[in-house]
Order: structure tokens, then sequence, then C-alpha cells
């Protein structure tokens, strides 16, 4: 009978035991195109537990389950972006299984004169849902529509000071050129003063030689 209780007791320690986890992944991208060397930093309950190298453009990070993270996407030069997933909230029952999120993230370049602060936010939040058919994991759509307009109005902001950067730019590019044509114009004319200087110089060393000779010639007479 006891051997019986240990076999119960290690199969059902072995059930109990499958996997517990989310997995999210996903690419990571800038553009269409998949952006390489992202570092992603995973936060559990606030303290920093995981850096993940996407030297690819994909990543895929491991969490437990009952715990709350917080997965920041950063790469020199661009605007991070934060990912918060909570994994609380499963049955018993539901802890037997494991669960994947894929979780699209999109990067793009720091560019000065736009105000990212929105983005010390997560641009989404992850929960458990039982009543999801799918996976049981979903988007919080009431913070994704609380957010959504937020992150429009950054993208314009954004967008329009690229286009203000480009113009500028131009304008600095047809500056410099016309600055180049004027110093080429100024040399050009500088250099064709001192050509005729020096010819002036020339003639009238010339024309003083002349007249040194007929001067002479005509001592001799």
């Amino acid at each position: 009978m006891h051997k019986y209780s240990i076999l119960i007791f290690l199969f059902l320690y072995s059930f109990c035991s499958i996997s517990q986890t989310l997995f999210v992944s996903g690419d990571i991208k800038e553009g269409r195109k998949r952006l390489s060397d992202v570092t992603v930093k995973v936060y559990k309950n606030g303290s920093l537990v995981d850096r993940i190298s996407a030297g690819s453009g994909k990543y895929e990070s491991s969490l437990e389950l009952n715990a709350n993270y917080e997965l920041e996407f950063v790469k020199e030069g661009y605007v991070s972006k934060k990912l918060a997933v909570s994994t609380k909230g499963l049955s018993s029952e539901d802890m037997q299984y494991e669960y994947d999120f894929p979780a699209v993230i999109s990067l793009f370049k720091h560019i000065d004169g736009v105000d990212f602060s929105i983005l010390n936010n997560p641009i989404g939040r992850i929960h458990f849902d039982r009543e999801d058919p799918d996976n049981g994991f979903v988007h919080d759509a009431s913070y994704t529509s609380e957010i959504q307009h937020k992150l429009e109005a950054l993208m314009s902001a954004y967008q329009k000071r690229l286009e203000d950067a480009k113009n500028e730019e131009a304008n600095k590019k047809e500056a410099d050129r016309l600055a180049q044509q004027e110093a080429e114009r100024k040399a050009k004319e500088e250099a064709d003063r001192l050509a005729q200087q020096e010819a002036e110089r020339k003639a009238k060393e010339e024309a003083d030689k002349l007249a040194q000779q007929e001067a002479e010639r005509k001592a001799k007479e």
C-alpha cells in the first residue's frame, strides 16, 4: 500500500509540474524588415530577471505562471517599447498546461523634437482569459483602446518630425551647395584679380625695361 501511495504521489507531482509556462515570442521589426541586435529585458514582479539577445530579429521569452512581467525591447539609437504580461489568475487545472502568445514588436529610430513619454507605459497588456477559445491569453482590450489614440498621436507627430527633418536636411544641402558656389565664385574672382595684378606687373616690368633700353640708346647717340 505504501508503495502505491509513493507512485501515485510521483505521478501527481509529475502531472502538476508540466511546463506551467507562457511562451511569448515573435518578430521585432523596423517597418517591414526584421530588426537585429535588439535586447529584450525581462522584469518579473518589478525585478530584472533575464536579458534576451534577439540578434536575428526574433525573440522568445519563457514566463512562469502566477507572476507579473514586463518585457522591454531596447536597441541603441531606437525608442524602447514595453509589453506587460500577467500570468496570474489561472486555476490549478489551467496551470497544468503551457501557453503560447505571439507578439510582433515594431521599433523606430529616436529623433529629437518628439515627446516619447507615452512609451514609458506598456504598448499593450496581456492577461489570462478563461473564456478565450483559442489560447487563454489575450490582449487587454480596454487598455488597448485607452492607449491606441495616444500612440496614433505619437506616430503622427513622429512622421511630421521626420518630414520636417527631411526638409531641414534638404534645405541644409541646398544652403551648403549655394555656399560652395559662392566660395568658388569668390575664389575665382580672387584668382582672376591676382592673375590680373601679375599680368600688370609683368607688363610694367617690360615697359620699364624697354624705356630703360631706349634711354640708354639715346644716351649713346
